[in-house]
């Protein structure tokens, strides 16, 4: 039986935007990309056209500082966006616009959730708070100050009272009642600053990740520390497969697939210096050292987890197909 890993083919890499692709989410037809360059790019998915499986749609402009996070509705209409500009956005993807503003961070947000019924929104940022906001813009509730810098929140998409979770550079990931917003509880394992969490589409199990190159593996229910898989590198995102049981993690040095039933890494997708060399805007100037390999910065599977999108330091999105055999 073939490997998965032999079986993963690259859908193409593709680039709209000027600067570090910091976050990537995506619908059924559509992704959004963040990027260092103030910039949200909505890029339409086409499944039957295998030299261009994305193309650019728009580019949304209005933050004027870094884009750190993205995350869009259910229906893929609209889109959310958190800024070192103190603010998030509100996008209507189809009228290419922000219908609302959010201010009320006094520093960077570095991240944005959206609800599962599309009604409530969590921010985080340098400010050391969470934030509830409503559709409109409305800040309904602040918590406490924390600890430290808050890097990731995340609504559990399974129903209306799944919990939210929060990851920062405290090395703690919070769980939070969602009717009272108070903490129920704060996992501990994580030896460095915690970049980025995931939730299973069950919404039971926490994928987490950061700079002491491990994925840690919490369950929530129980707020118990299941295990730790090593990554080999800073891991900037972590996202759990909609349909096997698997988490892919994007770090410093390559794009990653773990299969947390086997404990094990089954896919290692490190960019070769021709695929470099090939996204490069214009030849570099002849040199005998390697072209450096960007990092991987975001990662997101498809809605139906047959592809995985990756966004880099380059400025390029990549696209990996996984055949629906694969397991």
């Amino acid at each position: 039986m073939a490997s998965v890993s032999s079986t993963v083919s690259s859908r193409g890499s593709y680039k709209h935007q000027g600067d570090w692709i910091t976050s990537i989410s995506a619908s059924a037809d559509t992704i959004i990309t963040s990027s260092r360059d103030k910039t949200v790019c909505v890029w339409t998915i086409n499944p039957a056209d295998h030299e261009h499986y994305l193309r650019p749609r728009t580019v949304l402009t209005g933050h004027n500082h870094i884009v750190e996070d993205t995350c869009m509705s259910s229906d893929g209409q609209y889109a959310l966006s958190a800024s070192w500009d103190k603010t998030l956005r509100l996008w209507d993807l189809n009228g290419r616009k922000t219908i609302a503003q959010f201010n009320g961070h006094t520093h960077d947000v570095l991240s944005v959730s959206l609800s599962r019924g599309n009604r409530q929104i969590i921010s985080g940022g340098r400010d050391k708070t969470i934030k509830l906001w409503n559709t409109k813009g409305e800040c309904k509730y602040t918590t406490a100050e924390l600890p430290e810098w808050v890097t990731a929140v995340r609504f559990g998409m399974t129903d209306d009272t799944s919990p939210i979770v929060s990851a920062g550079y405290d090395r703690m990931i919070r769980v939070w009642d969602r009717s009272t917003f108070a903490q129920k509880y704060a996992l501990t394992g994580h030896t460095g600053f915690i970049n980025t969490v995931s939730l299973s589409p069950d919404s039971t199990l926490v994928a987490s990740g950061g700079y002491d190159q491990n994925i840690n593996l919490s369950d929530i229910p129980s707020g118990s520390n299941i295990f730790s898989l090593p990554a080999g590198d800073i891991i900037n995102d972590v996202a759990f497969s909609p349909n096997r049981f698997w988490v892919a993690a994007a770090t410093d040095s390559a794009l990653k697939i773990f299969c947390l039933n086997k404990k094990t890494c089954i896919v290692d997708l490190k960019l070769q210096a021709s695929d470099i060399t090939a996204a490069a805007a214009a030849p570099a100037v002849e040199s005998k050292k390697p072209p450096k390999t960007p990092k991987c910065l975001s990662c997101t599977f498809s809605a139906d987890g047959q592809n995985l999108f990756a966004g880099y330091a380059d400025g390029h999105v990549r696209v990996w197909n996984i055949p629906a055999s694969s397991s």
